[in-house]
């Protein structure tokens, strides 16, 4: 049992660790000014002009169990690119209800498409047999194809101002992303149109 004098010193000792740990937050808040500075330094975060091109990035998903898992973490990283346009094109009959709240939730412009893969295209399940035979290697059979040129419909439908200028990457929701990936891409847009010819 604690006698009081030993609860009193619980507390006191419980108070000074919250107010050191309230100094160091304030100490990050310090550098946080530091790193959104430099993000808005690199054009991720910041102000984007007129002539900044936007990123389509094209996403073909499919249901399992990590797909929500992958998708927000997918989302996280680009709502800090500027000028983004998410297309996330499912591989099903109808949107799914999980990648629908999760897009209208997620802050991001975006498009929601659906593109189903034929069976045949699909790579068969593992049965008993593979044991014997072998199963079906993954390289076989194209995965996301359809999903990315529908997506690549979409944007030659949808987007054909000339005041609409754009770069469209393929963002795989398996992979992570760096944010310097993006200013490269628009590096890259910039470089071809001022080396384009009169």
């Amino acid at each position: 049992m604690i006698n009081i004098s030993g609860e009193l010193r619980f507390r006191s000792i419980i108070v000074v660790i919250n107010v050191l740990v309230v100094i160091v937050d304030l100490r990050r808040c310090r550098d946080f000014g530091v790193m959104k500075l430099q993000f808005q330094n690199c054009g991720l975060h910041g102000e984007s002009t007129r002539d900044t091109p936007t990123i389509f990035a094209v996403t073909p998903t499919y249901a399992r169990p990590v797909q929500k898992a992958e998708l927000t973490r997918l989302s996280h990283t680009f709502l800090l690119v500027s000028k983004f346009h998410w297309i996330v094109v499912e591989d099903a009959d109808e949107q799914s209800p999980l990648v629908s709240n999760l897009l209208a939730k997620s802050g991001l412009k975006f498009t929601h498409l659906i593109e189903p893969t034929p069976k045949d295209w699909k790579l068969r399940e593992k049965c008993v047999l593979d044991d014997i035979v072998g199963h079906e290697p993954n390289w076989k059979k194209p995965r996301g194809v359809l999903q990315r040129n529908a997506a690549l419909t979409w944007i030659r439908k949808n987007l054909n101002s000339p005041s609409e200028k754009g770069v469209i990457y393929f963002a795989d929701d398996d992979n992570t992303y760096s944010l310097e990936i993006f200013e490269e891409v628009r590096k890259l847009f910039k470089a071809m149109k001022e080396a384009k010819m009169p």
